[in-house]
């Protein structure tokens, strides 16, 4: 349930990945952004979006909702751009916000999917090794996939890939990681099965930070839209 927050809750450090979401004709786009810096009560200062290598256009006056993401809780904040700044850099600076508001999220919450993606395993002398697998459940931290043979052994790192739809824009993320297998079993369909697929519980071990919050915010609107798909 939301609630209203200090804007110092938020703990916001300089370099904190924030996400911009602007309506523009009748359209939600959203952008990513770094925070540079804040005067409490006066400004912030965000680095401009780029889009397809130029700076995005943002005009003076326009509304903005700056959404952040610390540690168990999604914050929100409406603001508008005060003046947009080409040189020395490009930036972006922002009204002080009126009001916070903020969720709690469960910590590592993950939630049930069904993506397809592809497992690569490197072994020393021998050439890469790639398996398609089924991711079944996701969480910022780690996942499920299975895949119809054993894709290492505990403890082994290897190389992870799956795609998800992010909103607003139905835009395909592609998300590559290190993960680290902490556990195996064997998934039997059948009781007459002898041997079913198995079922890999991965840690990933270096998943780019804008990736993070793309899929922090899968979990957290998935969950939103349906919570029977709760882990």
């Amino acid at each position: 349930m939301s609630q209203d927050y200090e804007f110092a809750a938020m703990n916001l450090q300089v370099g904190a990945r924030l996400q911009l979401f602007v309506e523009r004709t009748g359209h939600r786009q959203q952008y990513f952004t770094t925070l540079i810096g804040y005067v409490p009560g006066e400004a912030i200062l965000v680095m401009t979006p780029t889009e397809n290598g130029l700076s995005a256009p943002f005009k003076q006056g326009e509304p903005l909702t700056v959404r952040a993401f610390s540690g168990v809780n999604v914050f929100s904040f409406r603001t508008s751009v005060d003046q947009n700044v080409s040189r020395p850099l490009a930036c972006l600076h922002l009204a002080f916000p009126k009001a916070v508001s903020g969720t709690a999220l469960r910590k590592a919450m993950r939630i049930k999917v069904s993506l397809p993606g592809k497992v690569t395993r490197s072994i020393i002398g021998e050439p890469p090794r790639t398996s398609d697998v089924s991711v079944t459940n996701v969480s910022v931290l780690g996942g499920l996939i299975e895949a119809q043979e054993r894709l290492g052994e505990m403890g082994e790192e290897i190389d992870l890939s799956f795609s998800f739809i992010a909103q607003p824009g139905e835009s395909e993320i592609q998300l590559g990681t290190r993960a680290t297998i902490r556990n195996i079993k064997s998934v039997k369909t059948t009781a007459s099965q002898e041997q079913g697929p198995y079922a890999h519980g991965v840690e990933f071990a270096d998943l780019d930070p804008t990736k993070q919050i793309l899929l922090q915010q899968l979990i957290y609107e998935t969950v939103i839209a349906d919570r029977q798909r709760l882990v």
